[in-house]
């Protein structure tokens, strides 16, 4: 289950998480796997591993963790597009540096394919790892098939039997329809048949989270979509 930023109500302030709230989950719901979900900059360049609302987010993926590695995701919603940074290997950099603070604690940082063009991010992502070095393995990627769409949707398939399983945090089920997002799993952008085909090649049997639009039946559609990934 993933606890993302601005939506934790009483376990969070100011949008930031509250570690020392948070640490009551994993005592009280000892078989749940939790992730902590931040929005951070990180395709500006400008973010330190020392920065507050990374730091609380290392801070909470720790709190959450119980007996499992901590999971801190990172996606960019954020840098608008004339921001981005030209520089990959600083972007790298970056990456490599704020994946350190979970290596240490023996977690792991993921990043969202989210706003760059795969061959871009899949670009930053090897180079990063590549700077880490032995600490590699602790660098994952938060795979979203439906934010592929509409650059690279037409090679979707492809992408996602490119992928190595251990390089993969988490994969998200969602769907858009003409690039909005959908309420429920079903038919749309994502061709999700092949995609599960996909991830079966591949071997892939990490967790899988579901990222529907909210609604206020949001359970009723939970299980539709379910139903229609056969989960």
């Amino acid at each position: 289950m993933e606890l993302r930023q601005t939506c934790l109500g009483r376990f969070e302030r100011h949008d930031v998480p509250d570690a020392k709230a948070l640490a009551s989950f994993p005592k009280k719901f000892p078989t749940v796997r939790f992730n902590i979900a931040l929005a951070v900059p990180i395709w500006s360049g400008n973010v330190e591993p020392t920065d507050s609302l990374f730091a609380s987010g290392v801070d909470s993926a720790w709190a959450t963790a119980g007996a499992l590695p901590p999971h801190l995701r990172l996606v960019d919603p954020i840098t608008p597009e004339e921001q981005v940074e030209s520089d990959d290997e600083r972007i790298a950099r970056q990456v490599a540096d704020l994946t350190l603070p979970l290596y240490e604690m023996g977690g792991m940082l993921s990043i969202e394919n989210a706003r760059l063009p795969w061959e871009r991010l899949a670009s930053i992502f090897a180079t990063a790892k590549g700077m880490l070095g032995p600490e590699e393995s602790s660098l994952k990627i938060c795979y979203d098939p439906c934010n592929l769409f509409p650059a690279d949707g037409a090679q979707a398939g492809q992408i996602t039997r490119s992928l190595a399983p251990k390089d993969i945090a988490m994969v998200h089920f969602k769907q858009s329809r003409d690039g909005a997002p959908l309420t429920t799993m079903t038919t749309g952008d994502v061709d999700w048949d092949d995609q599960l085909r996909a991830l079966d090649e591949i071997r892939y049997e990490g967790p899988a989270l579901f990222e529907i639009a909210p609604h206020d039946d949001i359970w009723k559609h939970l299980d539709s979509s379910r139903q229609f990934v056969g989960l």
